[in-house]
């Protein structure tokens, strides 16, 4: 499986388009919203305002793609004292599925990008414009469609183009890195050690550790280390039991996985899926008796 592809599969992509036709004035998003938000600016003038940031104001001046990986209050300015008529735009939230994506994290707060720069977007984000701005039957599912592949070429984009010194994309863009990373993402429950990374990695040990911290900024054991309580936590919170989420992301037994979770988050998995549940109704709480039952087995 390619390096891309890996991180992919573990998690939902899943876009809300909230606005679509003539932006004009201040579209502001608050501290409340949690989502990774996409604006997509077609046609006009404007500015981008993220208050605490030193770059901001960003000017908009010509068709941009804007893309905050992470939860961040900000407001598209657009077109002040003009027709509305002159400008159009799309707007839409972002769900990248699992908690802390390695991703997500690894992404500058904010990408502007003029859309001319992004040829391998281009054929995509003609569909996408064609269908937002001439709406027919079925529309709105395609649109948010095209904005979940959007984004899947946009990461492919910063992966290319190394657009983070630091992070799981930059060891993504490093071809014996990349091995490494593939291979914890794909297995996660395999007994990883630092010989075996290093030996997916075609690198000796002290080499691939070094490059590994330098690249990436953490040490290949503490990354897996979070890749792995990543996925607990996707697994907990769409109702799997905490023996099989031991197993499944390399523990040897439960309480071992419980120990590790409750030092990370402070709070047992049980006692951390009843505050998630608490959050969001969607999330699925197991029945204790059915998961006491799991645990003594495991």
């Amino acid at each position: 499986m390619d390096r891309l592809s890996s991180l992919l599969e573990r998690f939902s992509l899943r876009a809300n388009v909230y606005f679509q036709g003539a932006l004009c004035g201040v579209h502001t998003v608050g501290a409340g919203d949690t989502s990774s938000h996409l604006h997509l600016i077609e046609q006009g003038t404007g500015q981008l305002v993220m208050p605490g940031c030193i770059r901001s104001p960003i000017p908009i001046t010509e068709p941009t793609l804007v893309w905050l990986p992470r939860p961040r209050t900000h407001s598209l300015e657009m077109n002040m004292g003009h027709a509305s008529t002159t400008n159009r735009a799309l707007c839409a939230r972002v769900d990248f599925g699992l908690d802390n994506n390695p991703l997500l994290q690894a992404m500058p707060p904010v990408l502007v990008l003029p859309l001319q720069q992004l040829p391998s977007l281009a054929s995509t984000l003609d569909i996408l414009f064609n269908e937002a701005f001439q709406p027919r039957c079925g529309s709105q599912a395609v649109i948010e469609r095209l904005c979940e592949l959007l984004l899947i070429q946009l990461l492919r984009y910063c992966i290319e183009h190394q657009l983070v010194a630091t992070s799981v994309i930059a060891g993504l863009s490093e071809p014996r890195l990349a091995k490494a990373i593939t291979a914890m993402h794909d297995k996660p429950q395999t007994h990883w050690t630092l010989d075996t990374l290093a030996q997916r990695a075609g690198m000796s040990r002290a080499r691939f550790a070094s490059l590994f911290k330098s690249t990436v900024g953490t040490t290949p054991g503490d990354y897996l280390s979070t890749w792995r309580m990543g996925l607990s936590r996707d697994l907990l919170r769409s109702g799997q039991s905490v023996a099989r989420t031991a197993h499944a992301v390399g523990y040897k037994s439960a309480s071992a996985f419980i120990h590790a979770f409750g030092v990370a988050h402070g709070m047992s998995p049980h006692t951390w899926i009843k505050a998630r549940q608490a959050q969001d109704p969607q999330v699925y709480l197991p029945a204790p008796q059915l998961e006491q039952q799991q645990l003594s087995a495991g």
